[in-house]
């Protein structure tokens, strides 16, 4: 029981973090677009190429799961990789190595619930052996932005102007926080096939290398909408606790879009 208020817990938590970053994200994306509207009326500019960028970014991600841990819950629990996808959110803070290279570091969230029972087994009375399988990512890379386009021009000394549509490229690497967590009833199979309550878990850090491409479409000077297409690969040996299994893929993709400020 105190198991499962601690894992309910957690998913609350978490939710909200993500529900929070989504609705700020709405929020921004709304004042930007007020502020892009002012910007045709000649309202607001910045008199410099910018120097730093913030992107708060929310959509969608997926987990690889491609490795013989999510082979074997698949093959005995009614688990699917796709379960484990859902809303992922981040934030990129940038800085300006070239007019066309940008610094960033990034930090992003992902974390699913899957609700799984056993495919062949049940209890005595018929009733299904169930568990729920949990797979919480957090990467945190440093890597480079390459504009395919100049995301601006300076005009004279006293305007830059930002492209309307400028597409970009990068990579970096870093460490992924995970954990993998597998709660609820069990089947014993070397053992009379014994069914047994526990808790399986491995956490820890794994070495990352991540991998994106985007468009920013400008709203203003100060201001635009990145859409962006992300990928992470990672692998980390699992505790102790799931002995015989190799490391656990924890590579995954995201699709997300974004509100992205710029400074002097």
């Amino acid at each position: 029981m105190e198991c499962n208020a601690w894992i309910r817990a957690r998913v609350r938590r978490t939710a909200s973090r993500l529900a929070s970053l989504a609705m700020l994200s709405a929020a921004l994306l709304a004042t930007a677009a007020a502020e892009g509207r002012a910007q045709l009326t000649g309202a607001g500019f910045l008199f410099q190429p910018p120097t730093a960028t913030l992107t708060i970014r929310t959509g969608f991600g997926a987990p690889l799961a491609r490795s013989d841990i999510f082979d074997f819950a698949a093959e005995q629990l009614t688990f699917e990789r796709r379960k484990l996808s859902g809303i992922s959110a981040g934030l990129d803070v940038g800085g300006f190595l070239s007019p066309r290279v940008e610094l960033m570091l990034s930090g992003d969230i992902q974390s699913r619930v899957a609700p799984t029972e056993y495919r062949e087994w049940q209890e005595s009375n018929g009733a299904p052996i169930t568990q729920q399988t949990r797979l919480m990512r957090v990467p945190l890379t440093i890597g480079t932005k390459l504009y395919l386009n100049a995301p601006g021009e300076q005009i004279g000394k006293f305007a830059w102007i930002p492209t309307k549509v400028s597409a970009y490229v990068g990579g970096g690497v870093g460490m992924t926080w995970y954990r993998f967590r597998q709660e609820g009833d069990f089947v014993d199979l070397n053992a009379g096939n014994n069914i047994f309550t526990d808790v399986f878990e491995s956490e820890g850090w794994a070495p990352t290398a991540m991998g994106l491409a985007g468009v920013d479409v400008a709203l203003s000077s100060t201001a635009s909408i990145s859409t962006q297409l992300r990928g992470t690969f990672a692998r980390k040996s699992l505790s102790s606790r799931f002995t015989g299994f190799a490391p656990i893929d924890l590579s995954g993709v995201s699709l997300m879009v974004g509100l992205t400020l710029r400074a002097q």
